[in-house]
């Protein structure tokens, strides 16, 4: 269980949605807050694997001829 306050902006438009999709607030919240969890998560791996310093990259170029576009 997590208590979180927002502004009343930001519950106006989570209202909306929950109301436009008939769905809870809190099943958005949940699902944004995942989201952003994830987003983060990936992050950090990237942020891991750039300082790596075996790393080998490609350009952009050799990228889009590997996957033939």
């Amino acid at each position: 269980m997590l208590g979180v306050r927002i502004d009343e902006k930001l519950d106006k438009r989570l209202a909306e949605l929950a109301k436009k999709y008939k769905r809870s607030k809190s099943y958005f919240a949940r699902e944004a807050l995942e989201l952003h969890l994830e987003e983060i998560a990936d992050y950090e791996e990237a942020l891991e694997r750039s300082r790596n310093p075996n790393a080998k990259y490609i350009t952009d170029k050799e990228l889009r001829k590997r996957l033939g576009v």
